[in-house]
């Protein structure tokens, strides 16, 4: 293991690990005591770094999807959780869900926390337990074994894990790119000489995660589209937390890096900086939508609930995209954790339904070998791992 700079690299599909030192990517290890959240409840803040829970995806997105079939087998024999899946009573007969991190983003408001806070769970009498902050590469494990009920993800990322095993279902679309709500912008130096997707050969890319999904599947596509075959295997892609990307590459330790911030964002922090391009540039409003996952066993048993749920859900959404300040200051209030400076708010899905063609896009990238994924299934559908059944928008 070569440590260097605290940066993770992956070149041409060897990974090499450069660990990170300590001040830059503590573990956190989530809080260990559950606890059944009112809308009206506070929250203590966490010691967790700013910006710790994106930047610690990396590289072990691997190490989870390899564990997903560990979990399976053990959720299946009653392990961590096991059980049914039927969902529990709490008081007054609401029905108790089980969600990670509510409020426990740093930089990204998140829809739940708005539906708990504004009392639109309450409304369809349903009682949130909140297991703590999972880190992102344990969501899937934790979603899959049962410690919680569900779960926001990438489609790109849910696809991956459905790939693995995981059986797992996307139900509702959280947060979708528009113009002007980027969900991610590339940059690089201001006398940078890269200026188009072929200029990225040979070249150092640094984000959040290098195994699929956003993250690293962005940039390879940008590749992709001005002609580079097989991207992958010409770019050094690198990990580093996301606080962490611009202070590599003003410091020379990365060529370009990719940020969870709009162009109207990355234009006031760090106006030195040059946009290369952004998410919208290359793949429209189709490549960054996030979606909420269930465990296929648990919408078997409990379909109202989930109905409830994803009303609640939808609920927020909307307003969240209608009153974006005062849903950015409730935010805030019941933030586990804050980084003020990289804080966004995400344009949300109105009414929750997917776009067939926004996931189909994903499984065509992961289908054709040349992406930051390659699919060992090369006929999943959509609807293999997706459904608008439950949604109350649905119209069949």
């Amino acid at each position: 293991m070569e440590t260097q700079n605290g940066i993770q690299i992956q070149n041409g599909g060897m990974t090499q690990n450069r660990t990170m030192t300590q001040s830059e990517m503590t573990q956190n290890e989530g809080r260990t005591q559950n606890r059944t959240m009112t809308k009206n409840e506070g929250r203590t803040q966490s010691s967790e770094a700013p910006g710790e829970r994106r930047g610690a995806y990396g590289s072990a997105l691997i190490l989870s999807l390899m564990l997903v079939l560990v979990m399976i087998s053990s959720a299946a024999c009653g392990g961590n959780g096991g059980g049914n899946a039927s969902s529990a009573q709490g008081e007054d007969g609401k029905v108790v869900l089980k969600l990670e991190g509510i409020g426990g983003d740093p930089t990204r408001l998140e829809a739940a926390t708005i539906a708990l806070y504004k009392g639109f769970f309450d409304e369809v009498g349903i009682e949130i337990e909140d297991v703590g902050v999972v880190d992102i590469p344990q969501q899937v494990n934790a979603l899959v074994s049962k410690s919680i009920d569900a779960v926001s993800l990438m489609t790109s990322e849910g696809l991956t894990a459905v790939d693995n095993g995981a059986d797992i279902v996307q139900v509702a679309t959280n947060i979708t790119t528009i113009e002007g709500r980027e969900h991610m912008t590339f940059l690089v130096l201001e006398d940078s000489d890269i200026r188009r997707g072929s200029d990225l050969i040979g070249k150092r890319i640094g984000t959040a995660s290098a195994s699929g999904g956003c993250t690293a599947g962005f940039p390879i596509e940008y590749m992709r589209q001005d002609g580079v075959e097989k991207p992958k295997t010409q770019v050094e892609l690198q990990t580093i937390p996301e606080e962490s990307l611009v202070t590599a590459l003003e410091a020379g330790d990365s060529d370009v890096v990719g940020v969870h911030l709009t162009k109207e964002q990355v234009a006031i922090l760090y106006p030195q900086l040059r946009i290369l391009f952004t998410d919208y540039d290359i793949l429209g409003e189709t490549g960054g939508d996030t979606g909420w996952f269930f465990r296929r066993d648990y919408i078997d048993e409990n379909p109202e609930t989930v109905t409830k749920f994803i009303s609640a859900i939808i609920k927020a959404q909307q307003f969240i995209n209608a009153n974006r300040d005062e849903a950015g200051e409730i935010y805030k209030e019941h933030a586990v954790s804050l980084n003020p400076d990289l804080f966004w708010i995400a344009h949300f899905d109105e009414d929750g339904l997917t776009e067939e063609s926004h996931v189909q896009l994903w499984i065509d990238l992961f289908a054709g070998g040349d992406s930051s994924y390659t699919l060992q299934n090369k006929d999943i559908k959509p609807a293999d791992f997706v459904t608008d059944e439950l949604n109350p928008n649905y119209g069949g």
